[in-house]
């Protein structure tokens, strides 16, 4: 038997647009793969455009990870 109080745990996801070379597609997937980030859409024409959703605390290390801030076009944060 459990005994104990329950409680609720807020946790705030970042949902996250943006559009990369081909080239950057690699070293994206590895990076998302170490801060548990899925890719929720991918369309692919002449760059790719990807959201993507992760923990809002791993957002900088994402941002610090692509320099240039105009592969950006969306940054939302939500609630878990």
């Amino acid at each position: 038997m459990f005994s104990g109080v329950c409680g609720f745990i807020t946790i705030r996801i970042a949902g996250v647009r943006l559009t990369l070379d081909y080239k950057q597609m690699q070293t994206l997937e590895y990076l998302l793969k170490k801060l548990d980030g899925p890719i929720l859409q991918q369309d692919f024409a002449e760059q790719v455009r990807l959201i993507i959703r992760l923990p809002a605390e791993q957002v900088s290390i994402l941002l610090q990870s692509f320099p240039d801030k105009r592969l950006f076009t969306d940054l939302k944060n939500t609630f878990v």
